[in-house]
């Protein structure tokens, strides 16, 4: 046996298993000095196998994916955690409910875009919107501002103008005319040539002053002209404005039948106001210029009161017509008594309730008061 290695051979299968022998080893072996290095070999590498397989067995065994996943968790309960996590999107408003389908065939990715670019819009719009308000509010606090200004200089203006017509008349007590300045400026160049310098610049000066005063009160009247004519542009102006706006909302608030007829109506309005007690000139200042009138108007509070009975009649239920038959009239005798005007009544009940005009009401009231009387 060789100074490197023993080997043990068993039968034919058996492995060969080849062992280094310690550096201090003899160069040649006894039977028992071979035996003894082999027993010492096998227990040798038998306790290196026995370590080598318990730090293996206890070691943390790897798991697969799936072993590894938590045992605490459902898969069921994973799903459902995923659908909470990604809810659906809802459709945008500017999708119609029919295109619901389309949207819902849409990916996500594409979805989201859709809902961030609209929503952008939207906040654009709104934005839009909200600057503009503000851009109303403080033009209209502006111009109130300024109005309230104008008022107040105006009013200053005048309570100067009256202060100084009242010093005029307490200052220039002889001068009323032309007539009397011409008598002074006579007098002022009589009395120079006759000598008396005194009292002719006594009247000079009076005049003198006399014209200044004028000067003044020629400057404020000529700046209250002209604030009054600004006060009155502006309300022209906002007058406009005023037409237009309700016009615009008045025009909004109607319904089609009432678009396709409007006209008609409002050329018969004048006549219509006129049997209520209004006058033309009346009408003419508050369509033309405004003028106002109150809620305690009469005339005002009859219109209301139609216009809230018109109402109730419309909601009330449609009257159904009986199917009895009216009596027979033998031939060759008169009607019975109310007969036309119930029919009158059915006809234009008919009408009210097919048209919704206004004007059926006027008359279906009318002959219900005559038949009343």
């Amino acid at each position: 046996m060789s100074d490197e290695s023993a080997e043990v051979i068993g039968g034919n299968d058996a492995p060969v298993v080849s062992n280094t022998l310690a550096a201090d080893a003899p160069a040649e072996f006894t039977t028992n000095q071979a035996a003894k290095a082999l027993a010492d070999l096998r227990w040798k590498r038998n306790n290196e196998s026995s370590a080598e397989g318990a730090e293996t067995a206890t070691a943390d065994p790897e798991l697969s994916g799936e072993d590894n996943a938590d045992p605490e968790k459902d898969p069921g309960e994973t799903k459902e955690a995923e659908a909470v996590k990604d809810p659906p999107i809802e459709r945008p408003k500017s999708w119609s409910k029919d295109e619901d389908a389309e949207w819902q065939s849409l990916p996500r990715a594409m979805q989201q875009k859709i809902v961030a670019r609209e929503s952008e819009r939207d906040k654009g719009v709104t934005r839009s919107q909200q600057d503009a308000a503000e851009a109303r509010k403080a033009a209209e606090a502006e111009r109130a501002t300024i109005a309230e200004e104008r008022k107040n200089y105006i009013n200053g203006l005048t309570a100067q103008d009256k202060i100084l017509e009242q010093e005029m008349v307490e200052r220039f007590p002889n001068i009323k005319s032309m007539a009397d300045l011409e008598f002074l400026a006579n007098e002022a160049l009589r009395a120079s040539n006759e000598g008396d310098a005194t009292r002719a610049a006594q009247i000079q000066a009076y005049l003198m002053a006399f014209n200044t005063h004028s000067q003044k009160i020629a400057s404020v009247r000529a700046g209250l002209e002209d604030a009054k004519q600004r006060q009155t542009s502006e309300e022209r102006t906002k007058w406009a404005d005023h037409v237009r706006t309700e016009g615009a909302k008045f025009a909004e608030s109607l319904s089609a039948a009432d678009k396709a007829k409007i006209n008609d109506l409002m050329a018969a309005a004048p006549e219509f106001l006129e049997e209520r007690g209004f006058t033309r000139q009346e009408l003419n200042k508050m369509w033309m210029e405004g003028e106002k009138i109150t809620l305690h108007d009469h005339r005002i509070q009859s219109l209301i009161l139609d216009g809230m009975k018109y109402r109730d009649l419309q909601k009330a239920p449609k009257a159904v017509a009986k199917s009895d038959l009216p009596p027979v009239v033998r031939p060759g005798t008169s009607k019975p008594a109310g007969s036309d005007q119930s029919e009158q009544v059915k006809d234009l009940t008919r009408k009210l309730n097919e048209t919704g005009d206004i004007k059926f009401a006027q008359q279906l009231r009318a002959l219900q008061a005559r038949r009343a009387s």
